[in-house]
């Protein structure tokens, strides 16, 4: 593994980690919006995305200096947890984190999609790393959930220190600007087909939690953040040996077909860990979709001349829409429901324009 990829997979294996740890915290406080880490997290992200457009403060500190704030700040919260652990001092370090993390993942993923010489295998590379290492931070965070908030510092610790040594060790080149960039985005309407279709996965994890109400099935309250881990890699694994399946709309058509069976069980209180297995296959399934979505997005803004900013903006997209669920779900329960019909109506669309919008 490279050391860009090295980095890449600290970085979501970090954040995986402490998402984890405060979704538990949610799930067992008296916070009543199950989403709230989420709309936290897309604020920090929406934060960047300006800072990439407008600001560029963030882009005066080297990758390192950046890094190096992260450790400082793990090393702050380990210290002010022993006076305060309340949820929202965890939460406003999770912001903090959350843009240091997420600025550094977008430098190293353009770093990834410029070393690939296929957009596709990059974005199949990225998003089975990407979910691999989320897959052992989310098993990980929930796991230090259950014995000591001082363990999942010390181990946050670790894992940051393991990242600015990797840092420290890459060469970084000046970026020069490409004399055929332009400033306009093409396939804006991608933003919100990505939006809805990452809102669906994201937004689903902590309400299946937060159904883990025994006494054994708080032992497995890992699956909704393990499961679909390793549903996504397993098939992104498929999909890049058989890349007929990138080529036509098998999997635009079942995820149709899965989606309703996971309507079906949900409103029927079937089994929760049923559930959480359906709801596992639907990410992948979804995780492959948006693959094919980020692909064409990018080569339809190859010469742009921020490709950070470009980057970023798919992320942006998503989160800013997320965000909008989870404020919208505080005041209506119904929200998730809602999702599955536009992500239903998504794909349709995927099914019936595909070959143009795929192009």
């Amino acid at each position: 593994m490279s050391k860009n990829y090295q980095i890449y997979f600290l970085n979501i294996l970090a954040s995986g980690l402490y998402y984890s740890f405060l979704t538990s915290q949610v799930v067992t406080s008296q916070v009543s919006n199950k989403l709230s880490i989420i709309a936290v997290s897309s604020i920090a992200n929406l934060i960047i995305f300006f800072d990439f457009r407008n600001f560029h403060f963030l882009e005066k500190f080297s990758v390192r200096r950046i890094n190096e704030i992260g450790l400082f700040i793990g090393v702050a919260l380990l210290i002010i947890s022993r006076y305060d652990t309340s949820f929202f001092f965890y939460l406003l370090s999770y912001f903090l984190i959350t843009i240091i993390l997420s600025f550094v993942t977008i430098i190293f993923e353009k770093k990834i999609l410029s070393a690939e010489m296929s957009l596709e295998n990059g974005f199949i590379n990225i998003q089975m790393l990407r979910n691999f290492s989320k897959m052992i931070g989310f098993f990980v965070g929930v796991m230090l959930s259950q014995y000591s908030q001082s363990l999942f510092l010390y181990f946050f610790i670790f894992l940051m220190i393991l990242n600015t040594l990797n840092v420290r060790q890459v060469v970084y080149e000046k970026e020069e600007e490409n004399p055929k960039s332009v400033s306009s985005i093409e396939k804006k309407y991608l933003f919100l087909m990505l939006g809805i279709l990452t809102s669906m996965t994201t937004i689903w994890i902590p309400l299946l939690t937060s159904d883990y109400t025994t006494d054994y099935l708080k032992r497995v309250a890992w699956l909704p953040f393990v499961l679909p881990g390793v549903f996504i890699v397993l098939f992104l694994d498929i999909q890049k040996k058989f890349r007929i399946l990138q080529k036509n709309f098998l999997i635009e058509g079942v995820y149709i077909g899965v989606l309703l069976f996971f309507l079906f069980l949900r409103v029927n209180h079937f089994d929760i860990i049923l559930q959480t297995i359906i709801f596992s296959c639907l990410s992948a399934l979804s995780i492959s979709v948006s693959v094919k979505l980020r692909e064409s997005f990018i080569k339809a803004n190859a010469n742009h001349r921020n490709m950070k900013f470009i980057l970023q903006s798919l992320y942006v997209s998503t989160e800013f829409f997320i965000f909008l669920v989870a404020i919208i779900n505080g005041f209506s329960q119904g929200v998730p429901i809602y999702i599955i019909f536009l992500s239903m109506l998504s794909v349709l669309c995927l099914l019936i324009f595909g070959r143009r919008i795929y192009s």
